[in-house]
């Protein structure tokens, strides 16, 4: 049997990522640019437009909430990392130690949303005093019950939709870029801040409709396919000849968040994730950028499909790391 030449793998290579590119901006990203919004609502002028006039991009994403928009105000209203946070995926953002903490209730102190303040993405880089604009986004305008402005982020906009129910409108107007910016945008920005936003209005629908969140089996699942991919992740770097220093990095992460944000979710996190992206280049050596690759797909598949990111990842962690499990008990056994 004649071995596939170099040439030909470049080139098939060169093909399926050229497929890929292809697929990614001609029906992914426009898809996430709208989601949930219809064409007449991504053609409506909304209030925040004026501020970007000729925009390189325009994302218009859109829910419906079975709730009428006093319900949902007071939700959007508390927003902020010293406040609401924003319910979107707290493990994710505290990667990086953000301290955030989903609201679960309305704060009846957090109400008073007005042109001017700033909404904190991270801890105000002074303790005293009023925060700068550098720690957060400014309010550009609101108009209470109705919509507020947000520099730098866009607009949240409530639209009566009729029997109760909203419209839950967020549109985002970006300036034109250089070349390179713009790339980086493109492919890790703009998906990124769609997964996170995304979880936002979902959660922010779940909390004013008055739903209960996912049963408390699934979340245990979920937990458990983390801590036993991380264990088995672990393991494979130990029993590597000269490897197990490598674990110190995982760790190191887990430790950080652990200090910086006190959750414990984000730590468990921080460990499994890296653990694994040590694991392709411990197990697969060079090739360990294809295996990278590979989980890099997989992650923005399920952050884009899913409801809820960590059911999602923890349910398929779980039956790779018992099925890995298995495999190597039957080996013992055979041997």
């Amino acid at each position: 049997m004649s071995k596939t030449s170099p040439a030909f793998k470049t080139i098939l290579w060169i093909l399926v990522l050229g497929a890929l590119l292809a697929v990614y901006l001609l029906a992914v990203r426009p898809w996430f640019l709208h989601w949930g919004s219809t064409a007449a609502e991504q053609e409506r002028p909304l209030p925040g437009d004026e501020l970007v006039p000729n925009p390189g991009s325009v994302s218009t994403r859109a829910v419906t909430i079975d709730a009428p928009p006093e319900k949902v105000w007071p939700w959007l209203a508390q927003i902020g990392q010293d406040r609401g946070a924003f319910y979107s995926y707290t493990w994710f953002e505290n990667l990086i130690g953000a301290g955030y903490r989903n609201a679960t209730r309305i704060h009846p102190e957090w109400q008073d949303l007005k042109t001017g303040d700033i909404v904190l993405f991270k801890p105000k880089s002074t303790k005293t005093g009023p925060p700068a604009a550098s720690d957060g986004f400014q309010v550009v305008a609101v108009e209470p019950g109705r919509y507020f402005i947000l520099k730098n982020w866009g607009v949240f906009y409530l639209d009566p939709a009729g029997e109760g129910r909203t419209r839950l409108l967020l549109r985002g107007r970006a300036g034109k870029l250089p070349i390179l910016s713009r790339l980086l945008f493109i492919f890790i920005m703009d998906p990124g801040h769609f997964a996170m936003e995304k979880r936002m209005a979902l959660e922010v629908k779940r909390l004013a409709e008055g739903r209960s969140g996912p049963p408390l089996w699934v979340s245990i699942l979920a937990w458990a396919g983390f801590v036993l991919a991380a264990a088995v992740a672990a393991g494979v770097i130990i029993t590597r000849k000269r490897k197990w220093p490598w674990l110190a990095l995982p760790l190191a992460q887990a430790l950080f968040v652990l200090i910086a944000a006190s959750d414990i979710q984000a730590a468990l996190v921080a460990f499994t994730a890296l653990s694994l992206i040590i694991v392709g280049f411990v197990v697969f050596g060079r090739k360990g950028w294809l295996y990278l690759l590979w989980w890099w797909l997989f992650a923005f598949a399920v952050f884009f499909v899913a409801e809820d990111a960590f059911l999602m990842f923890g349910v398929v962690f779980l039956v790779i790391a018992m099925g890995i499990v298995f495999m190597s008990f039957r080996k013992k056994v055979k041997a």
